[in-house]
């Protein structure tokens, strides 16, 4: 059917959307037509070992409510296809700082006392809010949610105590959007204060800084008992005079939130479980990256662990010498020696193997973990992947310590970590399994929005001196049907060359637009435009005079149907 005075591509936008809603503007899009999502015909991975083929998944207003081989959708649910897809529970970051950008590095003011600095001068500041710094709009939310991350525990920069941390989804346009749980715990390391324009600050070593941490936890512990016994008989007693360094730090001792300890070596690692205990703290250790020295005290302790995601690179191995030395060869220091370089490369493999192995070593002694991504380069997260594979890991154990360990260790697995009803709809769709090399993530669900990934190809189309060579089959003018829930809507398309390039115009009833970023594919063809204020993608396979695909809206977020037949060719 047809409706006049109405653009195609409006229509597609609005059918659906109550008249209150009005016009779109730049600062406020149009809203989905619906959250509800029916996602058919995919393969489901619930957790490490629990999986349903050919399965779907039912979400209502983010939540996941129902899973199975037949299930029963909302009418205004949007028909998600999974064919050839994976599905998997969106990972879980143990602690970084997505979200956060780093401070700049400008220079400290002098103090006339470096030897007595006040607590944020020497870098304890757990009255501090992560809250206060997260950026929406930082690349590193959109970066790491690519990766198929969708939760992250995201702590300030800073010193000894940076701040208090919290949960985050990798999605929203502002802070407040983003928040799952906004005090988590704190960030705790040894980390000493920064110097100041050349001035050495104390504490400048771990024993200095653990001797401050001393200090401020005895402090706050006689704030916090002096407090107690004011309320309970005030008479007589001077009235409690708040710090609030000391009163951010009583959940702490009281062992009502944790304390996320950040150490790389196993020797701070040890250093923070004995404060740990002196100090009344409830500690969990993060960034461990030769945790595999201290398995057996950490199992005994059940301390729960958010390994590095840092791993070293590689050592390269050394040339062999194609002739043996002569009289005539230099050599000016041992370590030319082929002998020797072959000494030191495996030193060097057995220390990366160990670090390589490390997650390996806490999965065989049944110590669960999961991963923290703090100081670990993005780029190296897939491959990083690949490398525990490849050292002991096997995926169901990669799998749950991305997702069902570290939900659990957060206190969040009621709401987190698998696909199950009730369940929060963070998803990974994946076209193959998902840490096989050459799978890639093709998108990613964040609390019931999606995002969606090109698959990206290494192929290169070869060069030709004849223009229409790689996409004669697609020129011409094309009729083109749409369906949407509203019924079947009309266009036309229109693709010629230009130069070397393929170009494309998209008409509707009133409207004729440009499409961009044509691509050819043997018989699949994708391109963009925009029409009536809303992002448009074209997927689109041609054979001979006929065409099918889809056509995702933006502001719909969806994918609707599209047919269509050549009505002329190239002139």
């Amino acid at each position: 059917m047809r409706f006049r005075h109405l653009r195609l591509w409006g229509l597609l936008c609005i059918l659906m959307i109550p008249p209150a809603f009005g016009q779109p503007t730049p600062d406020k899009p149009l809203a989905p037509v619906s959250k509800n999502w029916h996602i058919v015909n995919a393969r489901i991975v619930q957790s490490p070992g629990k999986i349903v083929e050919k399965g779907s998944i039912v979400i209502e207003n983010g939540i996941i409510t129902q899973i199975g081989t037949s299930v029963t959708a909302p009418y205004d649910a949007l028909i998600l296809r999974g064919d050839s897809l994976t599905v998997y529970a969106g990972f879980i970051d143990g602690l970084s700082h997505i979200g956060v950008p780093r401070p700049k590095d400008d220079p400290l003011p002098r103090i006339p006392r470096p030897g007595e600095p006040d607590y944020h001068r020497a870098g304890i500041q757990p009255d501090f809010d992560v809250r206060s710094v997260l950026k929406a709009d930082d690349a590193s939310v959109a970066e790491w949610r690519k990766l198929g991350f969708t939760t992250a525990h995201v702590a300030p920069y800073g010193r000894m105590m940076p701040g208090r941390t919290a949960l985050l989804f990798l999605s929203g346009k502002d802070a407040n959007e983003m928040i799952f749980v906004p005090q988590v715990g704190l960030l705790g390391q040894l980390l000493g204060a920064a110097r100041g324009q050349g001035q050495q600050v104390y504490p400048s070593n771990d024993l200095g800084t653990m001797a401050f941490w001393r200090q401020a936890f005895g402090a706050a512990k006689q704030s916090m008992a002096y407090e107690a016994t004011y309320q309970k008989n005030p008479a007589g007693l001077q009235r409690p005079i708040t710090d609030p360094v000391h009163t951010a730090l009583f959940p702490f001792i009281k062992g009502e939130k944790p304390l996320f300890f950040f150490a790389n070596e196993y020797i701070d690692a040890l250093r923070g479980l004995r404060m740990g205990d002196d100090l009344g703290y409830k500690p969990i250790l993060v960034g461990l990256k030769d945790g595999h020295e201290i398995i057996p005290q950490l199992k005994n302790r059940a301390t729960p662990v958010f390994l590095s995601l840092d791993l070293p690179e590689a050592p390269k191995e050394p040339k062999e010498q194609a002739n043996a030395a002569t009289k005539k060869d230099r050599i000016d220091m041992p370590a030319q020696l082929p002998s020797e370089l072959r000494r030191l490369y495996e030193v060097q493999k057995s220390s990366f193997q160990q670090y390589a192995r490390q997650a390996a070593a806490f999965a065989e002694a049944g110590i669960p973990f999961g991963f923290a991504g703090k100081d670990a380069k993005v780029t190296n997260i897939k491959k990083n992947f690949t490398v525990l594979l490849q050292n002991g890991l096997n995926e169901n154990q990669l799998l749950a310590a991305l997702t069902t360990q570290p939900a659990k260790i957060l206190g969040i697995e009621t709401q987190l970590g698998s696909i199950e009803k009730g369940k929060i709809a963070n998803l990974v769709f994946s076209d193959g399994p998902i840490f096989d090399e050459k799978s890639q993530i093709r998108m990613v669900m964040v609390e019931g929005q999606l995002f969606k990934y090109p698959k990206q190809t290494t192929n290169k189309t070869p060069k030709t001196n004849d223009t229409t060579n790689d996409f004669s089959a697609a020129l011409g003018t094309w009729s083109i049907s749409v369906e949407t829930p509203g019924g079947t809507q009309q266009g036309s398309i229109q693709f010629f060359a230009a130069g070397r390039a393929l170009s494309g115009l998209l008409k509707t009833e009133n409207e004729t637009s440009e499409l961009k970023d044509i691509k050819v594919e043997g018989q699949t063809i994708n391109c963009k435009g925009f029409a009536q204020n809303s992002e448009i993608a074209f997927t689109l396979k041609i054979e001979g005079d006929t065409l099918s695909g889809s056509v995702y809206v933006t502001s719909l977020q969806s994918d609707l149907p599209v047919t269509g037949s050549r009505t002329a060719k190239p002139n």
